[in-house]
């Protein structure tokens, strides 16, 4: 309803962005997702500049998946290029697939087997193979290629770097996965 009492409720979950529920207080169903890119890596600090802009590209890419995968992504609202948000359809009772995996939540194959059929249908019509340069060609994004190279695959494994920090509870864990790298 227009005149809904609305609430906001912070999403803890992302790493480089800010993200929100805003919904209805007499439903929660009742929501969208805002999702804002500040121009840094939001869990190390202002310090660690990263471009705004990437939240342009990521709702262009989300659009052109949703066309491909409707039945994968969120129903896109809108997007604001200028203060970088982006707003979708609320998935309300869904849980984040790294947290059912860090839960043990996850059972049997149906994940995996629609994670697959996503990443197969998306691969197929997006390979510059296939699609062609004119479309594909030009989505480049070094960038979060080169953050996902150093905060995913190489900082975790050095005990020394300023932004590789765990809760004492794990610090027995981080060592043991990095002998083991």
């Amino acid at each position: 309803a227009l005149d809904a009492e609305l609430v906001v409720r912070d999403i803890t979950d992302g790493n480089l962005n800010f993200a929100f529920s805003v919904g209805e207080a007499a439903d929660e169903a009742r929501a969208v997702f805002v999702k804002q890119a500040p121009g840094y890596i939001k869990v190390l600090g202002e310090a660690f500049k990263l471009a705004a802009e990437r939240m342009v590209l990521e709702s262009e890419v989300m659009q052109a998946y949703a066309a491909l995968t409707p039945d994968y992504v969120p129903r896109f609202i809108l997007r604001d290029p200028e203060s970088f948000v982006m707003v979708t359809e609320y998935l309300h009772g869904y849980v984040l697939m790294r947290s059912a995996l860090m839960s043990r939540r996850l059972q049997g194959t149906a994940a995996v087997e629609e994670v697959a059929r996503f990443m197969a249908v998306t691969h197929s019509a997006t390979w510059i193979g296939t699609a062609g340069a004119e479309r594909w060609g030009t989505v480049n994004n070094e960038t979060m290629c080169g953050i996902t190279a150093d905060y995913v695959f190489s900082k975790p494994l050095d005990a020394a770097d300023g932004t590789n920090r765990c809760s004492s509870g794990l610090t027995d864990v981080a060592a043991a996965l990095r002998a083991d790298a």
